[in-house]
């Protein structure tokens, strides 16, 4: 004998202003994120220069142009979180590839950019220079580096596209 058993899923029940208060939240939260996007770019375009003039190559930072190369990482990584159960290996390699370039290259812009600089949200903690008089490098921009790149490298894409689909489901649910 087979025994079935059903789950009926609840019905819930919205005001209409407890939806206008989530795409408000919603929108604040997409707005925060293209912040943290822009300082991530920032940090990435920092990076992404350095790297340039490593190899003689002048790359364009007025007008936006140095936005183009953070975009184009952000493009990559949003395509391949939607469609990485139907991309083929080798492009989802590719795409984490980017990915972990984004990183890296976040890692080392924040680096350049906190080396030496005082933090005042940690009691005045002074980051160390990016070498010391010895001429090695030191491990604290590095460190920094890392943690910030964690938040700034893939969360605003991800969390700005989940807060983008929770706005337009609330205006489905206040059109409806």
């Amino acid at each position: 004998m087979m025994t079935v058993t059903s789950k009926t899923v609840p019905t819930v029940v919205i005001r209409k202003d407890e939806i206008v208060a989530r795409i408000v939240m919603a929108v604040l939260g997409v707005g925060l994120m293209i912040g943290l996007w822009i300082i991530g770019a920032y940090f990435t375009s920092i990076s992404v220069v350095a790297m340039a003039t490593w190899f003689g190559v002048e790359f364009p930072t007025d007008h936006g142009q140095w936005l183009i190369i953070p975009v184009i990482f952000s493009v990559v990584e949003v395509v391949a979180l939607a469609y990485r159960t139907k991309l083929p290996t080798a492009i989802l390699a590719m795409a984490i590839g980017v990915g972990l370039l984004d990183f890296a290259t976040s890692v080392y812009g924040t680096a350049v950019v906190v080396s030496g600089k005082t933090i005042p949200l940690l009691v005045g903690y002074r980051v160390p220079t990016m070498y010391n008089a010895a001429g090695s490098p030191n491990v604290g921009p590095m460190v920094v580096g890392i943690v910030v790149a964690f938040f700034l490298t893939f969360a605003p894409e991800k969390v700005a596209l989940s807060a983008v689909g929770d706005i337009l489901r609330a205006v489905r649910i206040l059109r409806g």
